[in-house]
């Protein structure tokens, strides 16, 4: 176990960004795209409790005392009974509104996927999933370089959603909305040649040649950057503290990149363009990762590229512009839903959502 935590802290897991499973999502894969969501609509509302307050709801002296336990106990507390309306109460006020959200617009994307005849397939359930979990282990993914370990980047993400105290239904479900949001957005995205131009001349423009060392805590970021004023070698030092592992063997190099290059973090453009040619950077925070950046030197403007990296830099423009849509689509079709709440205990969760984060029939 401490060997299988240690390789885990190579991979960061401090990582704590699973916000952005705010637009990640999915789905069992063996049923149609509602059926889930359906199933739950058609489910009966818990019970509501006798009483409004939840102090004395949880437990049942009287009901401790008998043999068994009532059959509307979900376990015993020290020999009393734990309320299953006290506790179904509970998770619908906190946690409620949050996946009742997430079943209204599931419910109204599907629907409106399947109006303009469109289908949500597993493979793009999964497109998504790989998507993610290599932009969280790996936030220069979009340099390219070698293929992430699924394996290892799928037990980050289990410590990470275990860190947020989600569950994995939860990210399923956060996987499949996104899926089909994108599904949605694709055809209403498009990328021209000049946009594609523009782009492809500002990747091919003057770059920098940069090595980093990319660890999961600040701690480990000083450590290295210590080894590194005593004299130790940056190559030798990536290679044997960096968790990135396209670039780790190569003594942290990575391709080279533009002032402007989208694929990589704002603030390592910046970092690396202010550094001259053997400077190191001191620690640089890029969600919860922490970077050490040394500038080798610059490079020249590329030649005219292909017509395979043109299509490369199309397909990462749309994605780019999908990416910017998906939020407003999602605030339009829980909006628009035709939702009436009839628990109590949700219409309170609500209440106490964050205003911008509550539809407009909630507010009814």
């Amino acid at each position: 176990m401490r060997e299988r935590m240690r390789r885990m802290s190579r991979w960061g897991l401090m990582l704590t960004t699973i916000g952005g499973l705010a637009f990640v999502g999915c789905a069992p894969r063996s049923e149609p795209a509602t059926r889930d969501v359906q199933d739950a609509w058609r489910r009966p509302s818990a019970p509501e409790p006798a009483a409004s307050s939840l102090s004395g709801e949880f437990t049942s002296r009287s009901q401790a005392n008998v043999p068994s336990a009532p059959a509307d106990s979900v376990g015993t507390i020290d020999g009393e009974a734990f309320s299953r309306a006290a506790l179904v109460e509970l998770l619908l006020r906190t946690h409620g509104p949050v996946l009742f959200n997430e079943l209204v617009v599931i419910a109204r994307a599907d629907a409106e996927a399947q109006k303009r005849g469109l289908t949500l397939r597993d493979e793009q359930i999964d497109e998504e999933h790989q998507r993610f979990l290599r932009s969280m282990v790996d936030p220069l993914s979009g340099l390219g370089g070698e293929e992430f370990n699924r394996a290892e980047a799928e037990k980050v993400l289990d410590v990470v959603l275990a860190e947020k105290g989600l569950s994995r239904e939860e990210y399923r479900l956060g996987l499949k909305r996104t899926s089909l949001l994108r599904l949605l957005v694709k055809g209403e995205v498009a990328v021209s040649d000049e946009e594609v131009e523009v782009e492809v001349r500002r990747r091919t423009g003057p770059r920098v040649s940069v090595r980093h060392i990319q660890v999961g805590s600040l701690l480990q970021a000083e450590q290295a950057l210590s080894e590194l004023r005593a004299g130790r070698p940056f190559e030798e030092v990536a290679m044997r503290l960096s968790g990135h592992r396209a670039s780790a063997p190569e003594g942290g190099l990575l391709p080279p990149f533009s002032r402007e290059d989208p694929r990589v973090p704002a603030t390592l453009r910046a970092a690396a363009f202010a550094l001259e040619p053997g400077q190191v950077s001191d620690p640089i925070r890029v969600g919860n990762w922490y970077h050490l950046l040394r500038v080798e030197g610059n490079v020249p403007p590329e030649g005219t590229p292909s017509e395979s990296a043109r299509d490369t830099v199309r397909e990462e423009l749309r994605r780019i512009r999908e990416d910017e849509r998906i939020p407003g689509v999602y605030q339009r079709l829980l909006n628009e839903a035709n939702v009436e709440i009839h628990d109590p205990a949700l219409r309170s969760g609500y209440h106490r959502l964050d205003p911008a984060r509550r539809p407009k029939w909630a507010e009814e």
